[in-house]
């Protein structure tokens, strides 16, 4: 599966999901993972799609900018994935999107998160969360492969790696785009990887 991950800085500006669409496009990226996108429920999706993707979204809740979305190629079998974990409960305001993918005769967990530089909730909240997700996945689908990129800033992902056996792929500034991969099943060559900071 081919992996695009980009912090947009505002897909609401004029033309950016226009520009997005023709880079994932000549690309041919299976998936791309977009951080800060900043729409808002008046951003409709027939206005900010992309032919020939599916489009998934977890718009900020309150307040200027953050949210994530997830465009999935239309080959791609997909539907979000909600982890249900027994007890805890989930703050509205942590931006965090999974989604089911079966690609390539493989069962794919793919991960859109944002984390902010001042977040309106305690870190370890957005820690566990995401520890969860990862442990509920392991526990019911051994051979699935997760993938999980974002924008994390100053956070210390180093749990991911050393609590849950992830690998990180980074790009330039690692804080800023970080994909974390799992695979207990494939080699790596399965999942290629772009990463882009701001168009």
């Amino acid at each position: 599966m081919s992996v695009y991950l980009l912090n947009a800085t505002s897909l609401a500006k004029p033309n950016a999901v226009q520009l997005l669409a023709t880079e994932i496009s000549m690309a041919q990226c299976d998936c791309a993972l977009i951080t800060e996108t900043w729409f808002t429920k008046n951003h409709i999706d027939s206005v900010v799609g992309v032919s020939h993707y599916s489009l998934y979204r977890r718009d900020r809740q309150a307040g200027k900018g953050g949210g994530v979305c997830i465009y999935v190629s239309e080959r791609i079998n997909s539907s979000v994935f909600y982890p249900f974990i027994d007890g805890l409960v989930r703050p509205c305001q942590l931006e965090i999107l999974w989604l089911e993918c079966n690609a390539y005769g493989h069962q794919y967990f793919v991960c859109c998160c944002y984390h902010p530089p001042r977040p309106k909730y305690e870190v370890n909240v957005f820690v566990n969360s995401l520890a969860s997700d990862i442990d509920y996945i392991n526990r019911l689908y051994h051979d699935a492969i997760i993938i999980i990129g974002g924008d994390f800033n100053q956070l210390n992902t180093s749990f991911l790696e050393t609590d849950h056996g992830l690998f990180k792929w980074s790009p330039l500034r690692p804080t800023v785009a970080i994909l974390l991969i799992k695979s207990l099943s494939v080699v790596p060559m399965f999942i290629t990887v772009q990463f882009t900071e701001v168009f």
